[in-house]
């Protein structure tokens, strides 16, 4: 299974007014975590992925570039611009000091639940929307709104984005192309981050966990195999 540096994810700082409280985190509670990583000299510092595009986080990720960590920030496209998020000159701005922007879907649509037309559009609206706006990159990274995919979606995604990010911190086998992260809420402990970072065991529940959303990724890989065996039979090849 190919091996991903640590990922840190984020979602918004400071009561963004659009923000969901759960995932909203405090800037006392931002720097107490960054302060305690740093403290214990793991070796290397987590990447921080940042979700959604809330303006909160364009302060934050300077910040965090200024302080030599990697960032990668994920837009929901269709809110560019609009009351409480990011606009294209920040954006560019974030660009320019060496913040990855990728996307996080157009409209934020759970693409385990859309229908195969949704998700093309998601998909592709999205990724038109940052070559409008950087031209010059080659390649785009997906993360999945609240970390839903399936077998066709992972299919689909990879060909039109070099990466995909999800919203938990396990490894699942059998997708390797799936690169996970921590996801950092307002209960979240400094000392759950370490040890995740550590790469300490995983808890038994969290194993259990982990096998019953593999039992569910089987079914859904013999839905999704079975679906394009029957539109192979039917020679529309154009949508597989």
């Amino acid at each position: 299974m190919t091996k991903y540096p640590f990922r840190l994810l984020f979602h918004s700082f400071s009561a963004d007014s659009h923000a969901d409280p759960f995932y909203d985190i405090s800037l006392p509670m931002l720097l107490e975590l960054l302060k305690t990583i740093r403290s214990c000299d793991l070796g290397f510092l987590p990447i921080i992925s940042i979700d959604d595009g809330f303006l909160s986080s364009f302060e934050i990720a300077k910040q965090l570039r200024y302080a030599s960590y990697d960032v990668e920030l994920f837009m929901i496209t269709s809110r560019i611009g609009s009351s409480g998020f990011l606009g294209v000159e920040q954006l560019m701005e974030l660009h320019s000091l060496g913040v990855e922007i990728g996307s996080h879907t157009h409209t934020h649509k759970n693409l385990s639940t859309v229908d195969f037309h949704t998700l093309v559009s998601e998909l592709y609206q999205s990724l038109r929307c940052l070559q409008e706006i950087f031209p010059q990159k080659n390649s785009f990274s997906l993360s999945l709104p609240y970390g839903g995919f399936t077998p066709m979606v992972l299919d689909y995604s990879l060909t039109c984005y070099s990466s995909i990010l999800s919203s938990s911190p396990f490894p699942i086998p059998f997708c390797p192309n799936l690169v996970p992260r921590f996801p950092v809420h307002s209960r979240t402990s400094v000392t759950s981050v370490l040890s995740y970072l550590r790469g300490s065991p995983l808890p038994l529940f969290k194993l259990r966990f982990l096998s019953t959303f593999l039992l569910r990724l089987v079914l859904a890989d013999s839905c999704y195999r079975s679906f394009k065996s029957l539109v192979l039979r039917t020679n529309s090849l154009d949508i597989v």
